[in-house]
């Protein structure tokens, strides 16, 4: 039987025990053939926490907020985590601004109409997106090897690793200033290994951290087998270099094709805090909004939402004014790679800006509400993201918006 958590999940505490949580304070909430665990206790005293802090800065009271948030939940499904990470208990946020915002239970179930499947599975592997991307005219990082099973796309320009040997030889040759290594079919920075240098068989990973290449060996043999495809790292365009010295800046920019035409719907520069090699928002790392009229980058956000930077928290670095370099060729690089992906309308796209010129990484199909809104603090739903609902015949999500905003006029 599957386990599984709500959005309002508890993060610890939930090991152990028996189906019915043991002594942890747990719940199973039987769902078919999912069981849901929940901590009524813990997300009671969560939830009575976060009305308080907003109370406490002059925000609604206790009995408005959750008001406020259950009207948005009938509306929207948004959860209790997405409306304080929003912050949409603010008094200053009209109800038009208000039901912009777009909740993961929405995303996931407008999916199919955006991205239909099979065509998603294109953005599954990394070898297969690269050889997409290359076949376009796009910038893409340089791979050099390739490990596990077999790749869809075909990967015959990059050496197939069946040794340890083969595999130091293959770094010594082509990773010394630093190279990645992604599962081919992984999502949201899992499992992927990025090392900076090499020095004889040791590795020195993005933090400082040591490991042999048979350590390394071992690790991408380890259970599950899966295929895993070898990369040289891409350095930061010098504008970004200084922001956090050792790891690169990429922009994360959603990208909609509407009516044939790409539009960059919302763009965000995803700032590295230095804790982890990925550069995922859930991580720790920061993200700032991006003009997409002209590349100019605004003040940076944590993921709870609950600070924003004008400059690097750790390094100093200014944030706010950022000009990102070569703004214009990374719109057309996009425009060119979301007309190659199409019938796929709605995909995030991820981009270095590098010494070089715009690199591609890949386009994900989950392109991700929280890092898309919550550094821009707006929703998505507006302008060309409803003549997208519109065209693909997910008005539904209009129409509850509409009433919802008529029955507060009334």
């Amino acid at each position: 039987m599957l386990r599984c958590l709500p959005d309002d999940r508890q993060r610890q505490g939930h090991t152990g025990g028996d189906g019915a949580g043991g002594g942890h304070g747990l719940k199973a909430l039987n769902a078919g053939k999912v069981t849901i665990m929940y901590n009524p206790r813990k997300m009671l005293s969560e939830a009575v926490r976060s009305m308080a802090r907003v109370s406490s800065h002059q925000g609604p009271s206790a009995i408005g907020q959750m008001r406020a948030l259950l009207e948005l939940r009938s509306v929207t499904g948004m959860s209790r985590r997405e409306f304080y990470r929003y912050r949409l208990w603010r008094r200053e946020l009209t109800p038009e601004a208000v039901i912009e915002f777009i909740s993961l239970r929405e995303r996931r179930a407008i999916e199919d109409a955006l991205n239909p499947s099979p065509y998603r599975d294109r953005c599954q592997s990394k070898c297969g997106l690269a050889t997409i991307f290359a076949s376009v005219g796009m910038r893409v990082p340089l791979g050099f090897a390739v490990f596990g099973q077999s790749h869809p796309g075909g990967t015959p320009e990059l050496r197939h690793l069946h040794t340890l040997d083969e595999m130091a030889s293959a770094i010594s040759s082509f990773g010394r200033a630093g190279f990645v290594i992604k599962p081919d079919d992984g999502s949201q920075g899992e499992g992927v290994l990025l090392f900076s240098g090499v020095s004889g068989d040791t590795l020195t990973a993005l933090g400082g951290r040591r490991m042999t290449t048979a350590e390394l060996w071992t690790q991408i043999n380890a259970p599950p087998l899966r295929s895993w495809r070898f990369e040289q790292l891409v350095p930061p365009h010098a504008v970004l270099a200084d922001l956090c010295p050792g790891f690169t800046p990429t922009v994360r920019a959603l990208v909609l094709l509407v009516g044939g035409r790409p539009v960059i719907h919302a763009a965000t520069l995803k700032v590295p805090m230095g804790h982890v090699g990925i550069d995922n928002f859930s991580k720790g790392n920061l993200a700032a909004p991006i003009d997409p009229a002209t590349g100019l980058v605004g003040m940076a956000v944590d993921f709870e939402g609950e600070s924003r930077y004008a400059a690097h928290p750790i390094t100093g670095a200014p944030i706010r004014g950022l000009m990102v370099p070569r703004w214009g060729e990374l719109i057309d690089i996009i425009g060119v790679g979301a007309r190659a992906l199409a019938p796929l309308t709605a995909l995030g796209w991820d981009i270095v800006p590098s010494p070089e010129g715009p690199v591609a990484l890949e386009a994900n199909a989950a392109w991700g509400q929280e890092i898309v809104q919550l550094p821009q603090d707006r929703g998505v739903v507006h302008s060309a993201f409803v003549e997208l609902l519109t065209q693909v015949g997910a008005e539904a999500i209009l129409r509850r918006r509409d009433r919802a905003l008529a029955a507060r006029s009334a």
